[in-house]
Formats: structure tokens, sequence, C-alpha cells
């Protein structure tokens, strides 16, 4: 990640980069709006699994193997 820049990621997303400047200061403001996104849609995916199950320590289980099976089945993140 330490080589991505602003102007190859708006080329690629298929944008200009006065596009992805106007949200976007920097890489970093970029790589942390995509972990947030990751992290939110792994919450959902854990919250329609576990919304029933009353015990707690059930629910952690159930987080820990999702984020688990989503380690093992996507180990490199979502495609560029």
């Amino acid at each position: 990640m330490s080589d991505l820049a602003l102007n190859t990621l708006a080329d690629e997303a298929g944008v200009s980069n006065g596009t992805l400047y106007k949200d976007f200061r920097s890489r970093e403001q970029v790589l942390e709006a995509v972990g947030l996104e990751l992290a939110v849609q792994l919450s959902e995916q854990i919250l329609t699994v576990s919304e029933a199950v009353e015990s707690g320590a059930e629910r952690l289980s159930i987080a820990v193997r999702t984020f688990m099976n989503k380690a093992r089945t996507d180990p490199t993140g979502p495609a560029p």
C-alpha cells in the first residue's frame, strides 16, 4: 500500500483526480475509508448471523469465526 498513488487510484476507479481529491487528501485517508467500510461490512455480516443469539460468548464466537473465515477466504483483501 505504500506505493498507492492517488492518481493511479483515480485511474483504476474510473474517476477524475479532482473527484478523488474532493473526498480524500491523502493515501492514508483512502486507506482509512476502505478499512472502515470493510469493518462495517463485516459487522453487518456478523450481526445478521448472531442477531437471535442471546449468549454473549456465543455471539463473540460467531464474530471470531466470521472474521477468521474472511481472512482465510480473502487473505489479500478486495481486488484493487
